[in-house]
């Protein structure tokens, strides 16, 4: 599958109701090496669900997915959550918690110690 299959594919999953649907199409992103890039509209729309609901879990993978492409995840939140500053901050700090302690490790290890992290039933 080429990469770009893969964000057609998969991006579009990510927002699915199904909590482990999107866990899986999120490490499925990272696991292709996608370019997050082409798949942002659905990986914010998909971030702000997660922020909003709290699914801490889901959150964090996104923001993951979203660290392999964005220079700086900080600066990409404040952009994209301009319009409420309370789910910015809730968003932030799910990224300062959980992605950024080990960002510019492997990806796809990070990914997997976030499913572990956060128990999501993809982690047996």
């Amino acid at each position: 599958v080429e990469p770009a299959d893969a964000v057609a594919t998969l991006a579009p999953l990510i927002v699915d109701d199904d909590s482990t649907v999107s866990h899986a199409a999120a490490l499925a992103l990272v696991q292709y090496g996608c370019d997050a890039g082409r798949a942002e509209a659905d990986i914010f729309r998909a971030l702000k669900k997660a922020v909003i609901g709290w699914d801490v879990g889901l959150a964090s993978r996104l923001l993951a997915v979203l660290a392999m492409s964005q220079t700086s995840v900080p600066d990409y939140l404040y952009e994209r959550f301009s319009f409420d500053e309370e789910l910015r901050d809730q968003a932030l700090h799910f990224y300062e918690t959980d992605v950024a302690p080990v960002a510019g490790e492997d990806w796809l290890a990070v990914t997997e110690y976030l499913l572990q992290a956060h128990c999501c039933p993809l982690a047996s």
